[in-house]
Formats: structure tokens, sequence, C-alpha cells
């Protein structure tokens, strides 16, 4: 499978840059998930749901200026939303749990805001969700902005979003006929969490 090859390709990455010598600093991190589906389909509207996240980080200089940095974490995320369907039937909650691996160039300003883009990679270990055609594996885009970087602890707030649709769907309808509209789901999901640092 490609995304596990993928996966594999990363995680050699990460212990790589873990041995780059200079600056280098580990941490913990955990808070709170707010997640959605983006679902192309005028039967089915979802509602946020909160969960929990927490994992571990390891962040080094990459260049002479100060300011740019790069991070690697493992990150176990829990996320929940609530499928609400048009016609009436009991709507659906879906909790899926994640682990998954962001790597993240960083830029600090000054000392008070640090800037963050990259991905992640990363695949479901569990979920309420059991439709046969939901995709295994994730890949997504991040931005975060972090608040006082240098301290021992510090809040953050992350977006991901996935390019990929995780599940392409046909509704079928009470006489057992397939709709001829093509519903599909694409995960996203916000991140407020605390950053707890064993080296400064």
């Amino acid at each position: 499978m490609v995304f596990r090859k993928s996966l594999k390709l990363l995680i050699v990455l990460i212990f790589t840059f873990i041995g780059f010598q200079g600056f280098s600093q580990f941490s913990v991190n955990g808070g709170l998930t707010i997640a959605n589906s983006l679902v192309k389909s005028n039967q089915i509207s979802v509602k946020s749901g909160v969960s929990i996240f927490t994992g571990v980080g390891y962040e080094f200089k990459l260049f002479k200026n100060e300011d740019f940095s790069l991070s690697t974490e493992a990150i176990y995320t829990s996320r929940a939303y609530t499928l609400i369907y048009s016609d009436n039937r009991d709507s659906k909650k879906i909790s899926d749990e994640y682990i998954t691996f962001p790597i993240l160039l960083n830029y600090k300003i000054k000392n008070a805001v640090k800037l963050s883009g990259g991905f992640e990679l990363g695949g479901p270990i569990a979920s309420t969700f059991r439709e046969n055609e939901y995709e295994d594996g994730w890949f997504a885009f991040l931005a975060q902005i972090q608040a006082f970087p240098d301290e021992y602890v510090s809040p953050y707030f992350r977006t991901s979003i996935s390019p990929m649709s995780r599940l392409k769907y046909q509704q079928v309808d009470q006489y057992g006929y397939l709709s001829e509209e093509t519903g599909e789901f694409k995960n996203i999901y916000f991140m407020i969490g605390l950053r707890v640092k064993f080296k400064k």
C-alpha cells in the first residue's frame, strides 16, 4: 500500500532529524480537538464535536537564523462529529481515533508568536464509522500559531484540512435504488492545546 510505504519513509525521516546536532527540544502536547467533516451532499449535514488529543514533539534549528526551526510530532487524536440526515432519520455520532505524524516549519516573530505550516501523515486506529469504503490513510495540510514560544508552557492553535476524500458514497432510497448524487466526506479539525517543553 502506498500509504504504508509513505508512512515508513516519514518515520525514517523523523528519526534522521532527531539525530541532527545542535539546538533541540522535546515537548509533550495535549488539549482539545474540534472536528467536522465537509460533506458534498444535500442530504447530510454535519455538527462539530469536541474531543481530546495528546502526543510528543521534537524541535530543532535548521539554519543559523534562530527564528527558523523544524518540528516533528507523534500525536494521538480523537475526533468526534455528528451526521444529520435530511430525511428525518436519527442522527449518527461518529468517533474516529487517529495516530498522525506532523512535520512543521516554524518561524518565530520576536519572542511573542511562532507561526508554523506543514503537513501530516497518519491513519485511523479505530472508528465508529463502519462503511467498508472508508479510507484508512490520512494526509492533511497544517497551519499553526503558538503564543510565548520561549516559555516552558505555551498555548497554541492548529487547523488541519485534508484535500483527500475519506469516503465517497451514494444514498439508497426506501425502494433500494441508488441516488444519482455522489456524496463525499473530507475531514477537517482544529486543535487548542498546550505544549510543555523539557529543554529551553
